[in-house]
């Protein structure tokens, strides 16, 4: 083993730290080092005998890591070099160190894609000496990045010149280091994702590229490291490669292309002699994994069960079972599969994650919280787990520790658009208004709406002067946000544009009163607009505060002569008269907390002197069958659009509803409404207060715990018996 006392090995990393300290730790195999260093912000959560850890801020872009590398490494070593490695480049060939290495200031792989004579080189696997470090202070040297090209580049004649700075020739720094060029005899090290296939052991390759951050994932070197396997012929490598490529980059074309064709050696590999046991397994559950991703989940349940008739202990297929039972709705059964394959392989981050969400489909957010924890241990830059960590801390009503672990995924996967818009939820769920739109707008990014939300034949309106323009304003989501959100089309036209607006079928009557010129639109053409936008990107583009949202309400109102009607009607009815709303829509996918049931509702209609209306739709409408007695009045099979609720509602006393569209519809018509609350509210109605800043006339009536129904009931008996004798004092004296 060589020794090299004059050298310091170095790594810097907070997006890949386990594989930097495989780095680390292969390269300290080859050498003797005078040091080691693992600059990181996680580098407290780890240890590695002979390296010392250091805790930095975390490197949030290139620009900061550049910064770094040139204006502040020298601080973390005392010898006369630094060996600068990376998670995909570290020493190789220990055997093949030259002390003459030490007689240059700067040594990296050549670049292959310039021509000139600057072109040494890459600084992923480098080498640097204490006195460019030094010469790097010079306050001339500010353009940083990319940090290697600002060394070997821009700043290589002034460090030559000013500081004699010395670069070896390229044979050299090609006997030094491999990237893009090929090298000349067995290399001391390498760089590059793409050189992975010369040394990393294919025992270890499913490992490697599970641990790979997103980010690592979605650049070039991923596909070209599937497409050096494949044109080797490893097509089973090249599956792994390639597979983990399209988990995180699913529009790929060109992987989906050169997956096919590895699938295809393999199958013709296959059919040339008969597979062993294991073969046949692998392929199986490769296909069964790729039957799950494209959705045909029956498909993809046959194929594991019939892995596990082959192996049942086949961890893998058991937890992707697991999940498949969660994906139908058996939770507690896909509970089981999961911690079955926990016992058999319990160091995998994704099973741990996995068993969280099936625990969260359960109601049981604690026990979620504490798997989502325990991936984390094993994988602390899992951004995925931080993002459920973040949802179901919040479900739990800390959306302060929520918040903390939304931007700890955002700051390892700064492209996940999940996790922002989660960060933007929460935002606004504490009234920061401001950077929640703005973490709001990452919902365009998500799988979820991104096709939807995205014209390509308009340009997007952000916020630019619209005077004698046609903008478009799209619908988007529920009838609820679609109610909340049109208070602020007014402002469009103040601004001087025509103004299309798109909104369902059931919404045009009313959505039509909000701005006599408004142009009603169900769809195309809309290539005559100038600009688009979607209707709940608007405050962020408008600018909408706590301090300058202001409840305005009524901003649509309701037919008259339907008015005139249901006034007439409900006329005979005694005492206060009362619309029940108790249950949203059961395909939303925190219904099981918004709704409750009509049973618990019973207090509340055995009161005297109240008249109960049920504004309810869908299978909730059956509950009324098992009331003990009832005084409930059916106007739902009237209501066939919002525009006849809207009537209904212009004509009853009070509304008292959970968290749906009927609540938004009432608060925009400028009507008294009480709205019942789970624990964890959504985002509009902000914490603790019992008024909202959206609707004047509204009172909101919050669950202290989780699933705390009867306590919310009691504070609704209580205050409806006080609204009731004013307005029964009121009629006497009247």
């Amino acid at each position: 083993m060589k020794d090299l006392p004059d050298l310091t090995l170095c790594a810097v990393d907070c997006i890949n730290p386990v594989l930097a300290l495989r780095a680390l730790d292969i390269s300290m195999q080859q050498c003797r080092f005078g040091g080691a260093v693992f600059l990181s912000d996680s580098a407290d959560q780890y240890e590695l005998p002979g390296c010392r850890m250091v805790s930095i801020p975390r490197i949030r872009s290139r620009a900061e890591y550049s910064h770094l590398m040139l204006k502040e490494l020298g601080r973390h070593f005392a010898t006369s070099h630094v060996l600068v490695i990376q998670w995909d480049g570290y020493v190789i060939n220990g055997a093949t160190w030259r002390p003459e290495f030490l007689q240059y200031d700067y040594i990296g792989a050549p670049w292959a894609f310039h021509s000139d004579d600057h072109r040494i080189g890459n600084g992923g696997f480098s080498l640097r000496s204490r006195r460019l470090l030094d010469a790097l202070q010079d306050p001339q040297v500010a353009d940083l990045d990319p940090e290697d090209d600002a060394i070997g580049r821009r700043y290589r004649d002034l460090l030559e010149t000013r500081y004699g700075i010395r670069f070896p020739n390229e044979d050299l720094a090609r006997a030094f280091s491999l990237e893009s060029m090929p090298p000349i005899g067995p290399p001391f090290g390498f760089h590059g994702l793409m050189n992975m296939w010369m040394v990393l052991p294919p025992a270890q390759l499913a490992e490697f590229v599970a641990t790979l951050a997103p980010s690592s994932v979605q650049g070039p070197p991923m596909l070209r490291l599937g497409e050096n396997y494949l044109q080797l012929k490893r097509a089973d490598e090249a599956m792994l490669v390639l597979r983990r490529r399209l988990a995180v980059v699913p529009d790929d074309a060109q992987a989906q292309r050169m997956l096919a064709q590895a699938e295809a050696m393999v199958a013709s590999r296959a059919s040339a002699s008969p597979p062993s046991s294991a073969e046949r397994e692998n392929t199986l559950l490769s296909a069964a994994m790729r039957r799950h991703q494209a959705g045909n989940l029956d498909a993809a349940e046959a194929g594991y069960r019939e892995v596990l008739r082959l192996n049942a202990d086949n961890a893998i297929a058991r937890q992707y079972l697991g999940v498949l039972r969660m994906q139908h709705g058996d939770a507690c059964g896909g509970e089981t599969l999961i911690r079955e394959a926990i016992a058999a392989m319990p160091g995998m981050p994704d099973f741990h994650n996995n068993l969280g969400l099936a625990l969260r489909h359960q109601g049981r957010q604690g026990e979620a919280v504490a798997a989502y924890r325990q991936a984390l241990t094993l994988k602390p830059d899992f951004a995925a787990a931080l993002n459920n960590l973040g949802l179901d801390i919040q479900a739990l009503g800390n959306v302060g520790a929520a918040i903390e672990s939304f931007e700890q995924a955002v700051a390892v996967e700064p492209e996940f658009a999940e996790a922002h818009w989660n960060l933007g939820l929460a935002r606004l769920t504490l009234g920061e208004f401001a950077v929640g739109w703005a973490e709001y707008e990452w919902r365009l990014r998500c799988q979820e709406f991104k096709d939807s939300l995205t014209l390509s034949h308009v340009a997007p309106w952000q916020g630019q002067s619209i005077d004698g323009k046609t903008i478009l304003v799209r619908r988007e989501q529920g009838a609820g946000d679609t109610l909340q959100f049109l208070r602020f089309i007014p402002e469009l036209r103040r601004r001087g544009a025509r103004v299309l607006l798109d909104v369902a079928d059931e919404l045009v009557a009313l959505a039509g009163t909000v701005d006599p010129g408004v142009e009603l639109i169900h769809e195309a053409p809309w290539t005559a607009a100038d600009y688009y936008v979607n209707l709940m990107s608007l405050p962020y583009w408008l600018a909408i505060t706590g301090e300058n949202l202001a409840a305005g309400t009524p901003y649509i109102t309701a037919d008259e002569g339907q008015m005139a009607t249901w006034r007439g009607r409900l006329a005979a009815y005694d005492g206060l008269r009362v619309g029940l709303v108790w249950a949203g829509n059961p395909k939303h996918k925190n219904d099981h907390n918004r709704s409750c049931s009509l049973a618990l509702l019973e207090p509340l209609l055995a009161m005297p002197g109240v008249s109960w209306f049920s504004l309810q739709k869908g299978p909730a409408v059956r509950q009324r069958e098992d009331l003990a007695r009832s005084n409930l009045i059916d106007l739902a099979p009237e209501l066939a659009t919002f525009a006849d609720t809207a009537a209904v509602l212009a004509s009853l006393d009070l509304l008292i509803t959970v968290d749906t569209s009927v609540a938004h519809l009432a608060g925009a018509l400028g009507r008294p409404a009480w709205v019942m609350l789970p624990f964890a509210p959504d985002w509009r109605w902000l914490l603790e207060r019992s008024d909202s800043p959206w609707y004047g006339e509204m009172r909101l009536f919050r669950q202290q715990a989780i699933g705390d129904w009867p306590r919310v009931v009691e504070q609704l008996h209580a205050a409806l018996e006080i609204v009731r004798d004013g307005a029964e004092r009121h009629r006497v004296t009247a």
